[in-house]
């Protein structure tokens, strides 16, 4: 599979430049001539960054002609056996470019070596001045699904890892590996450091026949509809568990949405709230008196952690003005951000529960009365309104075998079911825009109902409704709205030239997109701050393969 990238610009002033070529010093002589008589001498030295002064971990140190080559140990440290004479020295790492040393070997000696940081692996894209368009162009010659990240670099950049790392070293290896992504290196002794990671760490597999014997109860249960709500419902008087209860959970809104199951034999509901998002209002209903029941909603959350020790942030003073720029970035973006424009809009559901009502009255296109009881018997067909003993009985016709329901039908509100028919009636009629009726036989789940009454406000808030004190309500969030990643669009001089400030330092993030056998181009734009820029791209393709590449652009101040 050929992958490639290629970082476009839209502006005339982008600059090409060609890659540095590996820079070669004097030739170093290390040790006395003539001291000993053996024909190999060992080098022994520090590999270090030369800007910031930290040591280059597992960094290769080798030579050519015999092959001989070791890695840095977490301190930068090297000890090398080589023939003596005249040498190549030849030090790789990744994310640090080439380097090589001329040296004349005479006996034993010290080689301290300064590697800078390769920001540049591809070709370099100037630009001119800030707030420029950028595209990402990414040609493949296969199905791949990729993600792409373009960020400025700096200092604080240290784990390298990446897909190919991750996925065919870090994920089968016990314990933490230092500069995994040094592995798959083009350095000739990377198969050989591999054999001995191997030894060292062990191979991490998971054995089957053991993990069938352990028990582990399933304590929360894989949300693949929606959000999953438990709970218990409990006798007031004795504190008994209740079991074979109906449970509804409905919530006030203009779209009418109603949940219900019953309590297991282990007493416990269970919910599956399919488009429950957002901040809601619960009202959770039983079949039993709300006096004489107790209710307990579970936590959506784990109570476990995990005893995973973290070590204490030791930041270095060099530290301090990446630190302090990304800070000041993060304030600025918060302060002058468009709020909302990193939400996406959730997945609603703009139907009821029980779909097209068979039928609907749009109470504003008929003449309104004062009183619910008229409303009703003047206009609802499907519904026969009696009144016994002083209280007013709801019975629904039942359209398919042209008769009555025996029992009570299903009353909601604005979604939520009402018990008391006479509260609903003594309700102001100027306050409901419609009224649905299911004249069926309706199952919602494992419940059934003689039919459905549907009375929906204007606002979906109840109307001014009040809610019996005693059932339960809670104010609960469910599933948090989708973010996007969000960034301005300066496509017009106007907003070029706007004073707002634009400190981003994260240019564009796409966590996926899939490409096939074309040409695909991301289009992104620069912030204010100049400095040099990354885009990293990583994948996995149809055929399994990971797929990683990265290429960077340097942005200049005006």
């Amino acid at each position: 599979m050929e992958f490639q990238t290629l970082i476009l610009l839209r502006n005339n002033n982008a600059q090409f430049e060609d890659a540095e070529k590996v820079k070669v010093e004097k030739l170093n002589i290390i040790g006395t001539l003539g001291a000993t008589n053996s024909t190999t001498a060992t080098i022994v030295g520090y590999v270090r960054d030369k800007n910031s002064g930290e040591p280059v971990i597992g960094a290769s140190v080798l030579v050519e002609n015999p092959l001989v080559g070791v890695n840095t140990d977490p301190n930068g440290y090297y000890s090398i056996t080589i023939p003596k004479g005249t040498k190549l020295l030849k030090i790789r790492s990744v994310g640090m470019k080439k380097t090589e040393r001329n040296i004349l070997l005479h006996s034993d000696g010290k080689l301290n070596i300064e590697m800078v940081e390769d920001i540049l692996p591809l070709k370099e894209v100037v630009v001119e001045s800030e707030r420029d368009q950028s595209s990402q162009a990414i040609t493949v010659t296969d199905s791949v699904n990729l993600s792409l990240s373009v960020f400025m670099c700096d200092t604080l950049e240290r784990n390298n890892s990446n897909i190919l790392s991750s996925l065919l070293l870090s994920s089968d290896l016990k314990g933490n590996i230092e500069n995994p992504a040094n592995y798959f290196s083009d350095d000739a002794n990377a198969s050989s450091a591999v054999d001995n990671l191997m030894l060292t760490h062990g191979w991490s597999r998971f054995i089957w026949t053991d993990i069938e014997k352990q028990s582990m109860p399933i304590e929360f249960l894989p949300e693949l509809r929606g959000h999953v709500l438990t709970g218990r419902i409990k006798n007031q008087l004795t504190g008994i568990p209740l079991s074979g209860i109906a449970t509804l959970l409905p919530y006030p809104d203009k779209t009418v949405q109603l949940y219900g199951t019953y309590t297991d034999t282990n007493v416990y509901f269970l919910l599956d709230a399919k488009h429950f998002s957002g901040k809601k209002k619960l009202i959770i209903c039983t079949s039993q008196p709300d006096s004489l029941v107790q209710i307990k909603l579970n936590s959506p959350y784990a109570t476990d952690f995990s005893s995973y020790w973290l070590p204490a942030i030791n930041l270095s003073t060099k530290e301090e003005i990446p630190l302090t720029i990304r800070s000041i970035s993060m304030q600025v973006e918060e302060a002058y951000k468009l709020k909302g424009k990193d939400i996406a809009r959730a997945r609603t559901d703009s139907t009821t529960f029980y779909g097209k009502p068979l039928e609907q009255y749009l109470l504003d296109d008929y003449t309104r009365f004062p009183i619910m009881e008229e409303v009703i018997r003047e206009y609802v067909k499907g519904v026969r309104l009696r009144k016994r003993d002083g209280k007013f009985i709801f019975r629904v016709n039942n359209g398919l075998v042209n008769t009555v329901f025996d029992n009570d039908p299903l009353i909601m509100l604005d979604g939520v079911p009402l018990a008391n028919t006479d509260r609903i009636m003594s309700m102001d009629p100027l306050r409901i825009k419609q009224i649905d009726v299911m004249t069926t036989k309706y199952y919602l789940g494992r419940l059934s109902f003689n039919g459905i009454v549907s009375f929906r406000t204007y606002d979906g808030d109840l109307g001014g409704f009040q809610q019996d004190p005693k059932k339960f309500t809670i104010d609960y969030e469910g599933l948090q709205a989708q973010k996007e990643f969000f960034s301005p669009k300066y496509e017009t001089m106007a907003k070029k030239v706007s004073r707002l400030p634009d400190a981003r330092l994260l240019l564009y993030w796409s966590p996926t997109f899939t490409i096939s056998n074309n040409e695909k181009e991301l289009e992104f734009f620069s912030s204010d701050h100049p400095g040099v820029y990354k885009a990293v791209i990583q994948g996995i393709s149809q055929n399994g393969k990971p797929v990683f590449e990265q290429c960077s652009f340097t942005v200049k101040p005006k």
